[in-house]
């Protein structure tokens, strides 16, 4: 019998400067699918993602924005096993999310 597989927000974060993380426990795979990305008027905010080993696997630096909303959006596969963290960090005031799956078995 199949196991039905529902994404799951890992991390949501508004006007955030700093760093998220989401333990992933022991016997838990995450997978990572998307992270959404919004800054306003400002010059040179770097977000960037990483795994439990600092192992980096997205990252953007925006250049000056004069829009209220800048967007940038990833989509991919990332699989951080547990025990571990994901993390998503920004240098200055974004709003941050991601989703993905927690998968558990053998």
């Amino acid at each position: 019998m199949a196991v039905p597989l529902y994404s799951y927000k890992l991390l949501a974060e508004h006007a955030f400067t700093g760093e998220s993380s989401l333990e992933v426990p022991a016997g838990i795979t995450l997978v990572v699918r998307s992270m959404d990305t919004v800054v306003g008027i400002q010059e040179g905010t770097s977000v960037w993602a990483y795994d439990t080993d600092g192992v980096q696997f997205w990252g953007v630096t925006f250049g000056v924005t004069v829009d209220p909303f800048t967007t940038l959006s990833w989509r991919g596969h990332q699989v951080v096993p547990g025990p571990g963290f994901f993390y998503m960090s920004s240098s200055a005031s974004a709003d941050l999310r991601a989703s993905g799956f927690l998968l558990s078995g053998p």
